[in-house]
């Protein structure tokens, strides 16, 4: 029985674990994508203008 609650134990870690890193991750890619869509839009051109 101690052996199958290490087993759940460690699941649930690994589990809160990827948790925690897919939400680092989220944020720090939306953020990241926030900067290059402002970067972009500041050196698009304006409409009617060539290029």
């Amino acid at each position: 029985m101690s052996e199958l609650k290490g087993q759940i134990l460690g699941i649930v870690l690994v589990i809160a674990l990827f948790g925690v890193v897919a939400t680092a991750m989220r944020a720090a890619f939306t953020t990241y994508s926030n900067k290059i869509g402002e970067s972009v839009t500041e050196y698009a051109p304006e409409e009617g203008e060539p290029g």
